[in-house]
């Protein structure tokens, strides 16, 4: 992999090209199994093989994954749906999918007597308790508050990470030298801060716009034939005038129809594995430490690929479609009344995975919510997903509405081609003690109204700062010749 960064494809020879991108391709292939038919036995075996040969030098496997990558990803026919595929099956199998963190995080909260669905319950309002010298209620009125603070904080809504981790359960076995074993909550966040501190740190602008980058071009209208980048390699004319090696021929020749239905086949598996690696690695480091999954979604919206993230795009059926071939994906009828309608799996997931991360994304920024979802239209895309009936995007979708329902104005609350969503929005997502969801704040359109987002930004970095990026500096040398500071400085300058 490191040899691999730097070589120019463009200038080597063809068969040289296809000798090395087909070792690559059984390299590959052969980890891939290695990691997803190890027994289940044998898992923590493999977790610490993973960490040791991925994340620690000399090493750092997934190092230099992610860098070639970024090198190589636009060259038509390097192999970026295999390396993907190796990227996820190694961080799940690190880390863990989204039910072991769902399970995770239930465990922890339940080690600290709290429910396992916590509800975002705001601060009520605290009642002027009087003169304790004057007031005969006075008493009554403390005990009374503290009776409604000691409700609100059984329901209060708790990070994940302000939380402890669960310790193991017994440790009466143990010696006074033996060392106590982790918990399964202790080893994820251990895992994950070493994921953090040496992959994703020293370059999350690089890998975040890598990962966005990927996306924006696997969801684009024109795929990358890897047929015509390579100029050593000519079609002939019979096959230039059969329409072989055009994507916008209208011809009705079975091998092309069929070669851009592989196209648009592994554009659409990388285009969701890809989302899901976002989206594992946005869920992880943000229960970790909320500062680290702030980091990651700034470098998600730096790239400025928000917004391609739940377009819609029109379907080109010219050369995409084939009529005497069906598609060979398994598909699901996601309405009970109306079996007909029918869907595949594949396309759900990633429709679903995107909108996730679009929600995880904006949630509680409105600059963001402003310029991603409502100044670019996204309700036109999102009543397309409503239209699916698959529940679980429909719920995601309903989330992106509701979070940019305040910000469209008062004349979209009064068309009647809303009101379904609004009743929707009412019904299916879960509701607020007070019911504002609607209401426009007042300073929104004052320079200060972006004060919030400024400070978090502030205090991530203030955060990434002191832990991570800051080093510790040598000891300035004495001054010699007894010059003065100012002196000095300008012969540092010189």
């Amino acid at each position: 992999m490191t040899s691999l960064k730097g070589l120019n494809f463009q200038y080597m020879e063809l068969e040289m090209v296809e000798r090395l991108l087909g070792q690559l391709n059984r390299a590959i292939t052969m980890l891939y199994l290695v990691v997803t038919l190890s027994p289940h036995a044998s898992r923590p075996a493999m977790q610490r093989s993973l960490v040791d040969v991925g994340l620690f030098p000399p090493h750092q496997l997934l190092v230099d994954i992610f860098d070639c990558l970024q090198v190589h990803h636009a060259i038509p026919g390097f192999p970026i749906k295999r390396l993907m595929l190796l990227v996820y099956v190694w961080i799940t199998t690190i880390l863990g999918d989204l039910n072991e963190l769902d399970r995770l995080k239930a465990a922890r909260r339940q080690h600290h007597h709290l429910g396992t669905k916590s509800d975002s319950l705001k601060k009520p309002a605290t009642v002027p308790l009087g003169d304790p010298a004057t007031d005969p209620l006075y008493p009554t009125r403390v005990k009374t508050q503290a009776a409604r603070d000691a409700i609100h904080a059984k329901y209060l809504h708790r990070p994940h990470a302000d939380l402890s981790p669960v310790p193991p359960q017994s440790v009466d076995a143990l010696s006074s030298d033996d060392v106590a074993p982790l918990s399964d909550d202790q080893a994820w966040g251990a895992r994950v801060e070493l994921l953090y501190k040496l992959v994703l740190v020293p370059k999350w602008k690089e890998y975040t716009g890598l990962l966005g980058a990927i996306i924006t071009t696997m969801a684009a209208g024109n795929a990358m034939d890897k047929r015509g980048y390579f100029s050593k390699r000519k079609f002939s004319v019979d096959d230039t005038a059969t329409g072989v090696g055009s994507s916008s021929s209208g011809s009705s020749n079975p091998d092309e129809q069929l070669y851009w239905n592989w196209m648009n086949r592994e554009k659409a598996i990388v285009l969701d594995v890809t989302s899901l690696v976002i989206l594992h690695l946005l869920k992880h480091v943000r229960s970790s430490h909320y500062f680290k999954g702030e980091l990651l979604a700034q470098g998600l919206v730096e790239g400025a690929d928000t917004a391609t993230y739940v377009q819609v795009r029109a379907e080109d059926a010219s050369h995409q479609r084939v009529e005497m071939h069906p598609p060979m994906q398994k598909a699901v009828a996601v309405l009970a009344d109306d079996p007909s309608m029918e869907y595949a799996l594949a396309p759900l997931r990633t429709v679903t995975s995107l909108l996730r991360i679009v929600q995880r994304l904006t949630k509680r920024k409105p600059s963001l919510i402003r310029a991603m979802l409502c100044r670019t239209q996204s309700l036109v895309w999102l009543k397309r997903v409503l239209n699916l009936r698959d529940p679980t995007s429909r719920l995601y979708a309903l989330k992106l509405v509701k979070s940019q329902g305040r910000y469209l104005g008062h004349q979209w609350m009064r068309k009647f081609t809303c009101v379904h969503l609004l009743t929707e929005v009412y019904l299916h997502v879960r509701p607020e003690l007070e019911d504002d969801w609607l209401k426009s704040d007042e300073d929104e359109a004052s320079p200060l109204a972006k004060a919030s987002e400024a400070l978090l930004q502030g205090e991530v970095h203030a955060f990434h700062h002191k832990w991570y990026w800051s080093k510790p500096q040598p000891p300035a040398a004495p001054s010699s010749g007894g010059v003065s500071i100012a002196v000095q400085g300008l012969l540092d300058l010189q």
